[in-house]
């Protein structure tokens, strides 16, 4: 052993006899923790765009549909030795989040577990809401669900596509100098697809398939060179991939805003190009499709009770037909639906698609008794001072494939 070696061996042990003494009698300080950037909200190319949305929904004079959601599984069966699934397995979480971004009303279907336990204990009596009151169930207790969002991660290919390139250079001499470059990179895809459903007809109304790109690339340097007889290898390198789970957060965000969005009728560039969405737009109904009036028994709609002249009822639309005139007059039957909400939605929707037909007209809405259906209804539309000339328009509506019947507004 060479006398420099066996000093530096004699410093290493004395250092650690030292190490030794000094942690019996002195406890070492505290290691303090490496403390990363601060946490922030989780946002994604959509982010904004499901803000305004929500915005825009809750402007409406009208409740927002309930939306749940479902299971959205990771179907990849990509999995990592070390780290386990390659695709976030909560998808579901996610969507929930954009649901509230996007102003709708979200109902829990997730997670039912603590709601069942807390009505099994009410009903063997060991839940209280006070100091003397007992829970009690009763029917209607949960809050219904209009549509509810569905789905699973159905694609993660690791490489579609990778490129390489590498540059290497040397000195001719046996102990000249070396460097090396690299430059590498790679793309991952992930799909996913989503389905709107009906929650009592159980129909589909809406499917979203969505792929996205991930791209990750790789630097790499060295340099090799002999020094004074010793050896200096340095190498330094860099890699950055784009967050898969952040793409599936990306992909779940653009759906819902497309769903949702379908659902009030929004053109697709609105809210998007940093414009945000009138509030005088007219949506169309999430739910209570049209009862066909064709297949309804023929029936006269009631007329609302006289108000006072230039007086317009409470919760009525700002185009709705006054008091005196829906009295007296002839009108159109435009169709019947299940609540009052959707047959205002459906006359904003009518207005859109037949303008020149319906603009210089008021809306009613009246509620009426149909055998075998119960409560629904009447989306009623003049006033008309004669039955011709309803007729006449309902002949116009009814050209464009839009039912139409004339109708007294009064019994």
């Amino acid at each position: 052993m060479t006398p420099r070696m066996l000093l530096a061996t004699t410093a290493l042990c004395l250092a650690s006899l030292s190490a030794c003494a000094t942690s019996q009698t002195q406890r070492p300080e505290p290691v303090t923790p490496l403390r990363g950037p601060q946490e922030a909200v989780v946002e994604t190319d959509y982010s904004a765009a499901l803000l305004c949305l929500g915005r825009y929904v809750g402007a409406q004079p009208f409740p927002a549909p309930r939306i749940a959601i479902g299971h959205i599984s990771d179907m990849t069966g990509a999995t990592d030795y070390f780290n386990g699934a390659r695709v976030t397995q909560g998808a579901s979480l996610m969507a929930m989040t954009a649901l509230a971004d996007a102003g709708v009303r979200v109902v829990e279907r997730f997670d039912m577990g603590v709601i069942q336990a807390e009505m099994n204990y009410a009903q063997t009596g060991l839940v209280r809401d006070s100091d003397t009151q007992l829970r009690e169930l009763s029917p209607g207790m949960l809050q219904g669900v209009d549509l509810y969002i569905v789905g699973g991660l159905t694609e993660f290919n690791p490489n579609i596509r990778s490129r390489g390139s590498d540059l290497y250079g040397a000195d001719e001499r046996a102990t000249g100098a070396a460097a090396s470059i690299g430059l590498n990179t790679q793309t991952i895809d992930v799909a996913m697809d989503l389905r709107l459903v009906d929650a009592t007809s159980s129909e589909v109304l809406a499917v979203r398939a969505l792929r996205k790109q991930i791209i990750g690339r790789e630097i790499e340097l060295g340099v090799f060179e002999f020094m004074s007889g010793g050896v200096v290898d340095i190498a330094a390198g860099q890699r950055a991939l784009e967050p898969v789970q952040t793409a599936v957060r990306t992909m779940i965000d653009r759906a819902i805003f497309e769903f949702v969005g379908s659902l009030y009728n929004l053109p697709a560039h609105v809210c998007l190009d940093g414009r945000e969405a009138p509030v005088q737009s007219a949506p169309t109904p999430a739910r209570g499709r049209l009862i066909e009036p064709q297949n309804q028994p023929s029936q006269t709609m009631p007329s609302e009770t006289p108000q006072a002249p230039n007086h317009r009822p409470a919760q009525q639309a700002p185009n709705a037909m006054r008091g005196p005139a829906a009295a007296n007059e002839v009108g159109m039957h435009l169709g019947s639906f299940r609540t009052e909400g959707h047959a205002q939605l459906r006359w904003h929707e009518l207005q859109m698609r037949h303008p020149e037909a319906l603009e210089d007209l008021q809306q009613l809405v009246v509620p009426a008794q149909i055998t075998g259906q119960g409560q629904v209804y009447g989306l009623l539309a003049g006033p008309f001072y004669s039955m011709e000339s309803a007729e006449r328009r309902c002949e116009e509506l009814n050209a464009r494939s839009q039912y139409c019947r004339a109708t007294r507004l009064t019994p």
